[in-house]
């Protein structure tokens, strides 16, 4: 099993902050990465900083995914035709 968690560091203990479905003295691998001010180290902060404030927070899942189910084509078409023009 593979899964990504957020955990905090606390008193010298990673504390896990969802369930997670491990035996008692399991041993697992962690890939630790620091995030700052909510933001993952692997996510563009500079871009989050630059649009924090344009959430519409009105806006429910429902309405993104109907909004996204009108668009035709492929992004993977897309993507590709992209690279074969650079």
């Amino acid at each position: 099993m593979t899964k990504t968690i957020q955990a905090v560091f606390e008193n010298g203990v990673l504390r896990p902050l969802s369930p997670l479905n491990l035996r008692d003295m399991e041993t697992v691998t962690l890939t630790v990465s620091q995030s700052v001010d909510g933001i993952a180290a692997w996510e563009d902060s500079e871009c989050y900083e630059t649009h924090k404030n344009d959430v519409d927070v009105s806006v429910s899942l429902e309405q993104v995914q109907q909004a996204l189910s009108k668009i035709t084509g492929s992004m993977s078409a897309d993507f590709a035709a992209e690279r074969e023009e650079r």
